[in-house]
């Protein structure tokens, strides 16, 4: 496969927000990216997990939001969660499922919640995608009452484009 058509295959950037902000991210992130980007909303029943596993995509982002007590967005729970829980206990898919497939986690929340729960939907999303095989390219917590976002959301735009600008090798 020639480095220009793995670079052709569009970043799946999914997002899950109550709020807006992580779609707002999302948006972001994908103005910035030199690449083509489909833009998905967990909160419309999407099936990213299954483009990233049996479609040609090979690179993912997920800006996911915290909700209640670290949890992901209500509106979201079946994409984030349910179909990635699926993934990971059905044992037709595999520990290697994902191999060759890369992905970045933005988690957003509020350091007002404990360690265990600051940004935990991320970070557990993160955790089994990793577990299916998936490379992690870039992971970042963002404090909603944090000034210093800006700065960490750039540094993590600048590994997911720099990981992303060449093919993924497996």
């Amino acid at each position: 496969e020639s480095k220009e058509s793995a670079l052709s295959e569009e970043v799946l950037v999914v997002y899950a927000t109550q709020s807006g902000s992580a779609k707002k991210y999302a948006q972001h992130l994908a103005s910035r990216l030199k690449r083509s980007v489909r833009l998905m909303d967990a909160s419309s029943q999407v099936e990213p997990w299954d483009e990233l596993l049996n479609g040609k995509a090979r690179d993912c982002v997920a800006l996911i939001s915290t909700y209640e007590g670290g949890r992901v967005p209500e509106n979201c729970r079946m994409v984030i969660e349910d179909q990635v829980d699926e993934l990971v206990h059905d044992f037709r898919v595999g520990a290697t499922a994902l191999r060759g497939r890369r992905i970045a986690v933005l988690g957003l929340g509020s350091l007002a919640y404990a360690d265990t729960r600051y940004c935990a939907a991320a970070k557990a999303l993160e955790k089994k995608l990793r577990k299916l095989g998936a490379s992690r390219v870039a992971t970042e917590m963002l404090d909603d009452q944090s000034h210093d976002n800006e700065k960490k959301f750039d540094l993590f735009v600048h590994r997911v484009s720099a990981a992303f600008a060449h093919p993924c090798k497996i």
